[in-house]
């Protein structure tokens, strides 16, 4: 019997552990919001005036509290058109990969992408 309640008391600490990782879980984000920029600039935490090499830059978004992220499922060519701009990314954070799956992208109230499509009535795709 003595040895059943030691035990227990030896695994409460691991239990207890696991159920605050399961809170942390749960509030997890879902929206950046910051400057589309390239990642070599963005991992310092800086803004690129102009992306480097163009076709070449990964471009993600640097949300000014939380660090640069990549916009893992929306094409480079669209994030390129809003190159230094202000955007809201809404999706599922990753954190410890630094990186967003979107489930769309907002300029201003604008939707200018949503899963998967660009959206017929944004400034940069006029109807």
């Amino acid at each position: 019997m003595k040895r059943l309640l030691f035990a227990l008391l030896l695994l409460f600490p691991l239990l207890t552990f696991a159920d605050k990782k399961g809170k942390r879980e749960m509030r997890k984000e879902k929206e950046l919001v910051g400057v589309v920029t390239g990642a070599v600039c963005g991992i310092k935490h800086q803004f690129c005036s102009h992306p480097r090499g163009e076709k070449y830059e990964l471009l993600g978004i640097l949300d000014h509290k939380r660090g640069f992220f990549y916009i893992a499922n929306v094409p480079q060519d669209i994030l390129q058109k809003f190159f230094g701009e202000e955007i809201k990314v809404e999706g599922k954070v990753h954190r410890e990969r630094a990186t967003i799956i979107a489930e769309r992208i907002l300029k201003g109230d604008n939707v200018v992408w949503e899963g998967g499509e660009k959206t017929p009535s944004t400034p940069s795709n006029p109807k």
